[in-house]
């Protein structure tokens, strides 16, 4: 809404799209580093300009104590001024990755101003020397959201303080846990006024997902407003995002005054968009905030929906906010255009059903129930119902996509059909038997338990849930089938993310025994792709045991490549993120 050029001249916003910022106002925007000094360009022949990490230099960030980099970034910063002459902020800034340079002499500016953001700060400044007349904007942003010890900024640099790791469930002023964003706030209003916050309102991985953030949108703008010259409240331009229309409606207001209620401006709001039915959808916003705050649960930018289902996106939860919002529905049957308003809104909860009810294995709430002899699983019609509706009004009405940068409703909708077709394993002969392992999964990702790996349910693309995990460990299952068995394959699917740490494995060995005690090798399989860079995706492998295998006792090894490798640029170890363990 704040990108349309109306609602923005009349709420008296700025926004890149709204018609109010012209190139008079700025030039590059943000994460410019790689703009001022490509890697494509420079990194072969020159890579000392770049990031020193575990002794390799990568492309990731560059190198800001080289005083070389600090010549060519003013050159060719000039050189972008030139064909933009009236612009007057203009972005040096970090890349948006973790791999700051850690040569001897970042890494002694960045010791002794106790943050990253002293050797950004000091290289910022000498290119602001060059551009007097106009403002340079960094960022102080993940790593170097600490302010340094003793060096200011120049008065022509703006700090760009964002927000990005802050628990929405609260108020930032009364987070006080370590490293908290409002002492690090305060800290940087001590070294310069020129100050921009930028805050974040949405959850970027899951558009729909319902995020009740609502109660902390005043209390976090009113200190802003105490401490910064201009604050930059970043959603999506998607449409039909959730609440995308209020949310934007309390922001624009509470920008121009901090002190304005809340509750006052949503009622104002629900009554004026959506009529008769706001009394209930104001009755859903105030519970659902009511779950999350009792829950005790952080509220941030990227977690799935199933981070919260066992609080306020429990499906009990879930279907008590749709007895709600259908309540709404009914209350404008006769208003096709409001009627539709609601039914946008609904979008939400079924995806948050979609999402919960994919990851809740062998409950009440999985997308599975026994047939009507008890014997087999078969998908709710309920499951399907909710799917196909979803996709019948986000393919027509949006958002484009469901999360920042991927997944289109398409590709939600086939993704989803897909994995109801092929989460449950029919023909594992593991199913239903024991598992030990050597080293237990991490807590982190304990999944469903123990038996996991061998309970006929295949984990989707979301590894928070249906996935075990393994830091820098070797996993070493052993499988008691109960009895003899024919084995003829072994199945085993690995998570890829490379952004979380997480690489498919070196190696795998099968190993067989009669007797539990002694094991022969009955299957091997190298994997020589392990380190190389590919897109997130599930990776399956199938070992043939040939010849066929009768045995009871099955032995599963799988190497995990240990540490992180060079590219990534961090001294770390590796996940390892496993599934099902097929036997067939």
């Amino acid at each position: 809404n704040s990108y349309l050029p109306d609602y923005s001249k009349f709420h008296k916003l700025n926004s890149s799209n709204s018609g109010r910022i012209s190139s008079d106002w700025g030039g590059l925007w943000v994460h410019t580093m790689h703009k001022l000094l490509p890697p494509e360009e420079y990194f072969n022949k020159h890579p000392e300009y770049y990031a020193l990490r575990n002794g390799v230099r990568i492309p990731d960030q560059l190198c800001l104590s080289n005083p070389e980099v600090a010549d060519i970034v003013t050159k060719n910063l000039k050189e972008y001024m030139i064909k933009i002459p009236n612009a007057k902020y203009w972005s040096v800034s970090q890349m948006d990755n973790f791999n700051y340079c850690q040569c001897d002499k970042c890494r002694e500016i960045d010791s002794i101003e106790g943050s990253p953001s002293g050797s950004i700060i000091r290289f910022v400044n000498k290119i602001a020397e060059n551009f007097p007349d106009k403002v340079i904007s960094t960022l102080a942003y993940q790593y170097s959201r600490k302010a340094p010890k003793y060096t200011l900024p120049n008065d022509n640099v703006n700090i760009m303080l964002c927000t990005i790791e802050a628990d929405r469930s609260k108020p930032i002023i009364d987070d006080k846990s370590e490293n908290n964003f409002y002492d690090d706030l305060v800290d940087w209003s001590l070294l310069t006024d020129n100050i921009l916050i930028w805050d974040y309102v949405v959850n970027f991985s899951h558009l729909l997902s319902p995020f009740p953030n609502f109660h902390v949108l005043q209390p976090n703008i009113k200190l802003f407003s105490n401490y910064a010259t201009m604050i930059f409240e970043q959603g999506m331009p998607y449409k039909n995002i959730e609440f995308n229309e209020l949310r934007t409606y309390l922001i624009s207001k509470l920008l121009w005054n901090p002190d304005e209620s809340t509750d006052k401006l949503m009622d104002e709001f629900l009554n004026a968009y959506y009529g008769e039915a706001s009394q209930y959808i104001r009755q859903y916003i105030d519970k659902i905030t009511a779950e999350l705050l009792l829950s005790g649960e952080k509220l941030t930018l990227y977690e799935p929906p199933v981070t919260y289902s066992s609080n306020y996106l429990s499906m009990d939860n879930i279907r008590e906010y749709f007895v709600l919002l259908n309540k709404a529905l009914d209350a404008v049957k006769t208003d096709e255009k409001k009627s539709k308003r609601v039914e946008l809104l609904l979008q939400s909860l079924r995806y948050a059903y979609l999402e919960v009810s994919k990851n809740s294995p062998y409950t009440k709430d999985w997308i599975f129930e026994k047939d009507s002899l008890n014997k087999n699983f078969v998908l709710k019609k309920e499951a399907t119902d909710i799917l196909e509706k979803f996709y019948e009004i986000s393919k027509e009405n949006g958002p484009e996509l469901l999360s920042e940068n991927e997944t289109t409703p398409d590709e939600y909708y086939n993704k989803t059909k897909e994995y109801f077709k092929n989460a449950l394993v029919p023909d594992n002969k593991a199913v239903g038997k024991k598992i030990r392992f050597e080293i237990p999964s991490s807590r982190l990702y304990k999944a469903n338990g123990e038996t996991t790996l061998i309970d006929g349910v295949r984990g989707n693309e979301d590894f928070h849930s249906l996935w075990q995990g393994w830091w820098g460990d070797y996993i070493n299952a052993y499988i008691d089938l109960g009895e003899i068995t024919e084995i003829n394959e072994v199945e085993i699917s690995f998570i890829n993310n490379h952004f979380s740490w997480i690489f498919p494995p070196e190696s795998i060995e099968i190993y067989a025994s009669d007797d539990g005690k002694n094991y022969t090798v009955i299957g091997s399989l190298i994997n020589r792709e392990a380190l190389i860079k590919k897109k997130p995706q599930i990776e399956t492998f199938k070992i043939d045991i040939k010849p066929v295998k009768l045995t009871r006792f099955v032995n599963v090894k799988i190497k995990n490549i240990g540490k992180l490798p060079d590219w990534k640029g961090l001294n770390e170890r590796a996940w390892l993120m496993t599934d099902e363990i097929i036997i067939r």
